[in-house]
């Protein structure tokens, strides 16, 4: 037998036997849990849920993960830290939506005094008026941040705490799922010596939509809970991706131009002197260099008519170099969805265009300003939660988690424009009602989605209603 058959044996051999007893051992188990009661094969079927296992999740790159490999999340989130750091273009498409979106006070306003002042404290504590803008930033820079929460068991207090990106491997979802997170993997570390599985914390409605699979994996997860943010996360994805990401050789490429054209900057103004002696060899040519001095301002050059002298600058084609990086830049630019002038290009811009170049970007701050508040109502919930269970304050059901939250305004209101429609709206609606086209109720919610572009809200149906005696009055003076 020759070498080649004997190896093919081996291998075949070796796949055989592996798919034999894995085959083998899924129809012992079958028959095993058919000969079982059924309470007892349900509660076999879910002790024998596993961390390590994988749930329908179809191979398209033959790896053993859900996530694609554009690039391993360890390049991406040295590659985004790297840009974020050295490059200005970077840093400013990071830090603009962050200093939209984020917070600087306190953004809870609630009904009851005792869980204002719970919240109050759990923001002053941990210094969220500074570290929230923060946490904003490197959510766009590595696309995951986790949050520690550590609770303390006689106050319920809550220290939330920072994990490194670059020690989050991965996370796990609901088997039935994808898109919900359940935990996030840890890498091993200098402090932990093993691979740590936290749990994720999550809002009330999807803890009891989670499946019974995904409750039995989070019974596991005993190393601690968080709070994890994604960004760039499609459905089925595990790990989000870094705002940089999809414009890192781009971002690359402009830096470059830039410190090209700034080491050529000095070209720019520089000539030199030409100069032609006519009718002479290479030795007299040679003398003619050494005796040359190139004359001074305001001095004379004396010469005949075999020799001239022409100052030349050189060529270097800037107003080219000018274009290529505005292109880079526009490209660069129009990928984030933030328009020219934003970044000190105001050509072809001006207050009438500006505004309307605007709304694509302010949608894109919107959804993220929603993602932030979304986080920020989970992290306020588990707070009062935990206050309650550690019966630290005592406090009515229904009035422990009813508050409202505020959002820095996106846009600067034209009070001007806004007034003189709302007083057109105003006059129409009176107009309206006295003509019987909509009644009073109708009028009211009109009115009320009109006052809500000046930023003033109200609900028209809490309004009280008119005192007995208005409609004779008003039939009296017909």
């Amino acid at each position: 037998m020759s070498i080649k058959d004997t190896l093919i044996n081996i291998l075949l051999d070796g796949v055989v036997k592996k798919r034999v007893d894995e085959r083998l051992s899924a129809a012992v188990n079958e028959r095993m849990l058919s000969d079982l009661p059924k309470a007892v094969a349900e509660r076999l079927q879910a002790a024998s849920v596993s961390l390590d296992r994988d749930y329908g999740w179809r191979l398209l790159n033959g790896q053993n993960t859900r996530q694609l490999l554009l690039a391993p999340y360890d390049t991406q989130v040295l590659t985004a830290y790297w840009l974020y750091k050295t490059n200005p273009l970077a840093a400013f498409i990071i830090d603009t939506p962050a200093a939209f979106i984020s917070v600087d006070e306190c953004p809870f306003a609630c009904v009851n005094d005792d869980i204002q002042d719970l919240l109050k404290a759990f923001w002053d504590r941990n210094r969220l008026e500074l570290r929230w803008r923060d946490y904003m930033q490197e959510l766009g820079v590595f696309a995951n941040l986790v949050l520690s929460a550590k609770v303390s068991p006689q106050t319920g207090r809550v220290k939330l705490g920072y994990i490194d990106p670059g020690l989050i491997e991965t996370t796990v979802p609901d088997p039935d799922d994808v898109q919900t997170k359940i935990g996030v993997v840890i890498r091993a570390s200098e402090l932990y010596d093993t691979r740590r599985t936290l749990k994720v914390i999550l809002d009330s409605d999807t803890e009891q939509d989670l499946s019974d699979e995904a409750k039995a994996l989070r019974e596991q997860m005993t190393d601690g809970q968080c709070f994890l943010l994604q960004l760039n996360c499609m459905s089925s994805e595990l790990l989000g991706t870094s705002e940089l990401f999809n414009v890192a050789d781009h971002l690359e490429n402009y830096e470059q131009m830039m410190m090209d054209s700034g080491e050529k900057h000095a070209q720019f103004n520089a000539f030199y002197y030409d100069i032609t002696v006519e009718g002479v060899d290479a030795k007299q040519l040679q003398d003619e260099r050494e005796k040359y001095t190139p004359p001074r301002t305001g001095g004379a050059f004396i010469h005949n008519e075999k020799v001239k002298s022409q100052p030349v600058s050189p060529d270097l084609k800037a107003a080219d170099a000018d274009a290529a990086c505005r292109t880079q830049r526009r490209h660069i630019m129009g990928a984030k969805g933030m328009p020219n002038h934003w970044y000190a290009d105001p050509e072809g811009s001006n207050r009438a265009t500006a505004g309307e170049m605007d709304r694509p970007t302010i949608t894109r701050l919107e959804r993220r300003q929603k993602q932030a508040a979304a986080a920020l109502r989970t992290i306020a919930d588990f707070v009062v939660s935990s206050a309650l269970d550690a019966r630290y304050i005592n406090v009515p059901e229904n009035e422990a988690y009813k508050y409202e939250m505020s959002s820095p305004p996106l846009t600067d209101k034209d009070i001007a424009k806004l007034s003189t429609a709302l007083q057109q709206i105003s006059a129409a609606l009176g107009v309206a009602q006295a003509n019987e086209w909509v009644d009073q109720a109708t009028a009211r919610k009109m009115f009320s989605y009109a006052c809500d572009f000046i930023g003033y809200k109200y609900d028209p149906d809490e309004i009280d209603e008119t005192e007995p005696g208005y409609e004779d009055y008003k039939d009296k003076k017909k």
